[in-house]
């Protein structure tokens, strides 16, 4: 999630698209993983509370992640909770696949619109 800028744009970008009547039939869940060594927003959510607390010294393998105090962080929690979905904090172990590349872990797959059988649009997830 890094500083959870993203994943509060989506949940946004969602929102916006059901009011104006491009999707419907429920929203989808938001969820978001950070390294282990850096997890200030996914351990709020663990706790299920709003206080981020900031990491000073962040110890992780992904760098670009390693944001100990991010500016996002509350929204991206609130976001996470109201969706119904969740977040984890994963190891540096568990990041590492396929012969030593990274892969993501945990990402908020954008959702698409696709016609339903009465030809409304309806939101769904994107899968590959």
């Amino acid at each position: 999630m890094a500083s959870g800028s993203l994943l509060t744009k989506i949940g946004k970008a969602v929102e916006e698209f059901e009011k104006i009547g491009l999707c419907h039939g429920g929203s989808p869940k938001l969820y978001g993983a950070q390294p282990l060594g850096c997890n200030p927003i996914a351990s709020a959510v663990e706790a299920g509370n709003d206080l981020i607390r900031p990491v000073k010294k962040p110890e992780t393998i992904a760098k670009s992640l390693a944001i100990g105090n991010p500016a996002d962080g509350p929204y991206a929690a609130a976001a996470i909770r109201a969706s119904g979905g969740g977040a984890a904090a994963v190891s540096d172990e568990n990041r590492l696949r396929d012969d030593g590349f990274e892969t993501p872990v945990l990402f908020s797959p954008p959702p698409r619109s696709r016609l339903d059988r009465d030809g409304q649009r309806e939101c769904g997830t994107w899968r590959p």
